[in-house]
């Protein structure tokens, strides 16, 4: 066996390894032949047992090393979990508030580093979004709730904002059995300082028209009152009417707002023209009244200039034309009908792209019964 071993190193030139049986032992040889010495050649042997048994032991040792290794990762993941994924879970968590709209939710800041700063930065994101929250709330609480009829008219008023805020405002009530006052405004700007100037706008609103009720006089308190308790100059559009419920006279002035439409029993629009510099600019601006007779079958179309100026995927505006195409062809079974209409047109007429201004319509005519 060695000679024939000895002759396949030879041969072959490289190193060999085989298994021999010698007195009953099983042993590893080894052998390579000599480089310095050609003529000679290296060769040993190992009991077999002795390998095996360094072999089990680093075995071993790999198994120790490697539940050594595993128990290192537990304790570093365990204080990474605690350094890094529980905030990160007070951020998911913070997130869900979001869309549950639970915006007095807050996290708790317990690190400097990168984590804190996300974490009061977020913290400073929900104060404004409850902020926002609650003017949307007062927002919401300034605006009629459904339609007024008084004697034989119908007052149905809607408004579609393009943010969470939205910059228009709109009112209509019951003055006395003869009049009804109708308002409509736009402010310059979104947020809750828009949303209080409505707010304060109507608590003089609600003063002054129990005083009187004639637009100039009402559209002067609420000039001076932007003027003493606004720190920050703020501007308004504003179209006050004040509807006669027995004749079909109203009675109306506009600061700078978009002239109302009254579409005629014969299907033709009358613009209510009407000259006055918008609220909250001139300090003793004049005001104007001038008035217009509704017929039993005439409808008026207050709006603001959002509808006006909806514009197509390519930037077209739809142009006061295509309000008043909108406005003709807004039929229905009740005034909600008929605004919803004049909303689904503009949304016909982006091809479904979201708006850029807030859109306001209301709309008057004789109560449905009575046509």
């Amino acid at each position: 066996w060695l000679r024939g071993f000895v002759d396949r190193i030879r041969t072959r030139k490289q190193v060999l390894c085989d298994e021999v049986l010698v007195d009953g032992k099983t042993l590893l040889v080894s052998g390579m032949p000599g480089r310095e010495v050609d003529r000679y050649y290296l060769i040993e042997s190992t009991p077999l047992e002795g390998v095996i048994a360094l072999k089990g032991k680093l075995r071993n040792n790999l198994v120790l090393f490697g539940v050594f290794s595993l128990a290192l990762s537990l304790i570093v993941g365990f204080m990474l979990a605690g350094q890094f994924l529980r905030p990160i879970g007070d951020l998911s968590e913070g997130v869900r508030a979001i869309q549950e709209g639970r915006f007095q939710h807050r996290i708790g800041l317990t690190m400097t580093d990168e984590l804190g700063q996300l974490s009061t930065s977020f913290n400073s994101t929900m104060e404004r979004l409850e902020e926002l929250s609650v003017a949307h709330t007062v927002q919401e609480s300034l605006f009629p709730v459904g339609a007024l009829v008084h004697g034989c008219w119908e007052v149905y008023g809607r408004s579609v904002t393009a943010t969470e805020l939205g910059g228009d405002y709109y009112d209509y009530f019951a003055l006395d059995d003869t009049y009804l006052i109708v308002l409509i405004g736009d402010v310059a700007g979104h947020g809750t300082a828009s949303a209080l100037l409505m707010a304060m706008a109507k608590a003089v609103i609600t003063v002054e028209t129990k005083k009187d009720p004639h637009p100039v006089q009402v559209m002067e308190a609420i000039n001076s009152m932007i003027f003493s308790a606004m720190r920050k100059k703020r501007m308004m559009t504003f179209f006050y009417g004040l509807l006669n419920i027995n004749t079909g006279e109203m009675i109306y002035s506009n600061a700078g707002h978009n002239s109302p439409f009254l579409l005629t029993e014969k299907g033709e629009f009358i613009e209510l023209t009407s000259s006055g510099y918008p609220l909250g600019t001139r300090k003793a601006a004049k005001f104007v009244e001038k008035s217009v007779v509704m017929g039993p079958n005439d409808r008026l179309w207050i709006y603001t200039d959002g509808i006006a100026e909806t514009h197509d995927p390519a930037g077209e505006p739809l142009g006061y034309e295509g309000m008043r195409r909108l406005f003709h062809g807004a039929t229905g079974k009740d005034s909600n009908d008929c605004c919803q209409a004049v909303f689904d047109g503009c949304v016909k007429f982006r091809e479904n792209h979201p708006q850029d201004d807030d859109m306001t319509v209301i709309l008057i005519r004789p109560k449905p019964s009575v046509v």
